[in-house]
């Protein structure tokens, strides 16, 4: 419960009148009144300075952003809504820049981009189902005419754990997923990595590599050769995930 400034300063009134008029002392005052002597004291000290027991109000404090500053602050949380108040200052301002992580805060948090776990993907999507249905009946020719690609965040020493995004209010599954098999090859190479014992960054890309050379390539081609049952897969599921 906050303060009440009419009645700090009636406290304060009646400290000087029996002090300075009564001429009480700080102890039998603050007795008197269940308070401290240096809260006596201070009332008393005030008062000779200022004359008066009335506190001027705190001063609303200068905004430490400017329109152009808010925007470009959003703009960012909105193209990477996974990035942190801390990263999205040091991306925009640099690590020297005075203004706090807090005032980012602030400003998305007026934005109605307010610091959100982020979740996980809905179990049913239509774009799964509808690029099961457009390639399955893809040959395994045409298959192996793709290029795979996906990209993926490999820890040295611990998992992320609780993630957080940037987003408006309902719009908590705004994203696709796909049938990929490169995610498998992904999963592969973590579980290889984490058997090691990597110092630094530098050990983490060789180890990643060496990693990646490791995976058979009867495995690559078993993955291809899949991709037509799990099309079928997805679509006899209607959209539910598969053992795949």
């Amino acid at each position: 419960m906050g303060k009440n400034p009419s009645s700090d300063a009636s406290i304060r009134n009646t400290i000087v009148t029996l002090v300075l008029e009564r001429k009480w002392t700080y102890r039998k005052v603050a007795e008197h009144l269940k308070c401290s002597k240096t809260k006596v004291f201070n009332a008393i000290r005030y008062f000779k300075k200022n004359r008066t027991c009335q506190k001027d109000q705190r001063k609303q404090r200068a905004r430490k952003t400017t329109p152009r500053t808010d925007a470009l602050i959003v703009r960012m949380a909105k193209k990477k809504p996974k990035l942190s108040s801390v990263e999205i200052k040091r991306q925009l301002f640099g690590e020297q820049s005075g203004l706090a992580a807090r005032t980012i805060r602030k400003r998305l948090n007026e934005a109605n981009l307010f610091g959100r776990v982020a979740r996980k993907k809905p179990l049913v999507n239509k774009k799964r189902v509808k690029f099961a249905k457009k390639h399955k009946d893809w040959t395994l020719a045409q298959w192996k005419h793709v290029l795979w690609s996906d990209e993926t965040k490999i820890n040295r020493i611990v998992s992320d754990g609780q993630i957080y995004v940037r987003r408006p209010p309902n719009t908590a599954f705004n994203s696709n997923s796909d049938l990929n098999p490169i995610e498998n090859l992904w999963n592969d190479v973590k579980k290889i990595l984490a058997n090691k014992n990597i110092r630094n960054l530098n050990e983490l890309y060789e180890a990643t590599q060496e990693a990646r050379r490791s995976i058979p390539v009867e495995i690559c081609r078993s993955l291809v050769e899949s991709m037509t049952k799990r099309c079928l897969a997805v679509l006899q599921n209607k959209g539910f995930p598969s053992k795949y």
